[in-house]
């Protein structure tokens, strides 16, 4: 029966030592939710559900190992009086070093809580009292506060690991899918008859595989077709688990928790390395690189050559290497022989034009660099992956003003922390080199387009594997033990789905469609 409006919807007990903390935490409460009445009071009814069996207890226990114990073995009198039906709520003041009772997901720890009624806590007690009371909507808060609904939450129920009892119950509660379940708090759960803390462990476990939660607020829900909703996106990520990354661009495996650029190292490129010829020009180069990078340090403070000296240096750590190891490499050395480049041509430019802020090289610094360049270019077009990416790149000249897509989405997944520092560093590099145009700043701008949009194209790609691996049951997907990496893959897609979408504008359109149905999945 629900509870009348003269009545407290919540009773807080507390001891006489608790009494502070108790009033604190009811003017939290009513700051948030002035409609809500509670009391306070210092003494725990032996028959609770007897007297006041329309008000939710409220118990604070302290961190007084003496006091607690007692506590709890009166709270533990409450739950077997209570049937275990979820509605006593029990809120910890303070750590106790006591054994102790487990009261699940009743159990709120308020140890280090300020007074701040704006604290999260105090809004999950609010809901849990509103729920466990039964005077009040389920959702006490605005829908538009809701999450986003994602693919995971348009699926049945059966596609759980549920026992057949724990799914049967559910069921006849009409949660038929898992946006259904999301929804309902630990609280309502308990409630439902013959539902126990097993089956509501076999649920939070469920669902934690999937990174779900009990408790969510979803925006939008139901859709007004959840089938075909779910059709559409499932075939859009059977769509995107094939997608193909493109030539002209640094292609991403998997590594560990993120993504890395792919050695482009064939078996060709070792013979190269290890021919005398090419062995002996890696000594020259390493020695042409260490020593330009020593003298043009006073040029990085100087307008547009910033960056020049760390460019030098990088390149020397790369080729500071047995010549076993330089085809690990390739794709790192390649941009910075661009960027090195795109010095050169910025400083051709600059000849011409006496009303640029930036200082032309002199002599002394324009002949190491140049020699470095003549040298560094040839020599890594002996490598035949080098002379297929150089070939690919300059295929896909871009100017500037065209890659700031480009740069938006590598921003968003170093935000996410989906690719490496050294990965960074190589998009750095491609995007610094374009803005001194050119044809070798068109290359860097081309390369570093490509490399983003194969960066897109490859998360877009694992999220489709994981969407089918999951769900459709799929064999052979190991990304679905990787949670880490999929989160931050998602993490990264739903952070720049905007600038996706502008990057791949040019591209063919059923990889527009699967990238964006992808992407749009994850932000609903």
């Amino acid at each position: 029966m629900a509870q009348t409006a003269s009545e407290p919807i919540a009773l807080i007990f507390a001891e006489p030592g608790d009494m502070g903390f108790g009033k604190a935490l009811i003017d939290a409460v009513r700051k948030q939710r002035p409609d809500l009445d509670l009391a306070l009071t210092e003494s725990l009814p032996r028959k609770l559900f007897g007297s006041l069996a329309q008000a939710v207890p409220v118990v604070i226990l302290t961190g007084d190992d003496r006091r607690t114990d007692r506590q709890e073995r009166a709270v533990a009198r409450v739950l077997a009086e209570d049937g275990d039906n979820g509605r006593l709520l029990v809120i910890r003041r303070g750590q106790s070093s006591a054994p102790g009772f487990d009261f699940g997901p009743a159990e709120m720890n308020f140890a280090d809580w300020d007074g701040d009624p704006q604290d999260d806590r105090i809004q999950f007690l609010i809901r849990q009292i509103v729920l466990a009371s039964d005077i009040l909507p389920v959702s006490p808060y605005p829908q538009a506060q809701g999450e986003p609904v994602t693919f995971e939450m348009l699926h049945s129920i059966d596609l759980l690991p549920l026992s057949g009892r724990t799914r049967s119950l559910l069921m006849r509660q009409h949660i038929h899918y898992v946006g259904d379940l999301v929804q309902h708090t630990e609280v309502e759960l308990l409630r439902i008859h013959q539902f126990g803390r097993s089956s509501l462990y076999e649920v939070r476990a469920s669902l934690g595989f999937h990174d779900l939660h009990l408790g969510m607020v979803l925006k939008g829900w139901p859709p007004e077709d959840i089938d075909g909703e779910r059709e559409r996106i499932e075939q859009a990520a059977r769509r995107a688990e094939v997608l193909q990354q493109s030539a002209g661009g640094a292609t991403f495996t998997v590594d560990g928790d993120r993504l890395a650029m792919e050695s482009i190292a064939i078996d060709d490129d070792r013979a190269a390395a290890l021919s005398p010829m090419t062995a002996q020009m890696q000594g020259v180069i390493l020695e042409k690189a260490r020593s330009f990078g020593a003298i043009c340090v006073r040029l990085d403070n100087q307008p547009g050559w910033a960056g020049i000296a760390r460019s030098a240096q990088r390149l020397a750590e790369l080729l500071d290497r047995s010549a076993e190891q330089l085809p690990d490499v390739l794709g790192y050395l390649y941009p910075a022989a661009i960027e090195l480049g795109s010095f050169i041509e910025l400083d051709d430019r600059l000849q011409n034009d006496t009303g640029s802020n930036a200082t032309r090289l002199d002599p002394d610094m324009r002949r190491p660099l140049s020699d470095l360049v003549r040298n560094l270019a040839p020599w890594l077009r002996t490598f035949p992956s080098i002379r297929q990416l150089d070939d690919d790149a300059s295929r896909f000249l871009l100017r500037a003003a065209e890659i700031q897509p480009s740069v938006a989405v590598v921003q968003g997944a170093g935000r996410a922390d989906l690719i490496s520092r050294d990965d960074m560093e190589v998009f750095r590099q491609l995007h610094e080199s374009a803005q001194r145009g050119q044809f070798q700043g068109e290359k860097a701008a081309g390369r570093a387009d490509r490399s983003a949009k194969n960066l897109v194209i490859k998360s877009a790609a694992l999220i489709g594997t994981v969407a089918s691996g999951l769900w459709l049951g799929a064999i052979g997907s190991n990304l679905a033990n990787e949670s880490p990496l999929a989160k931050k893959i998602a993490h990264f897609l739903a952070l720049t789905e905007v600038e996706i979408e502008t990057l791949i504008a040019d591209m063919p359109e059923d990889i527009r469609h699967a990238v964006a149905e992808v992407t749009r999945s994850l932000n609903r």
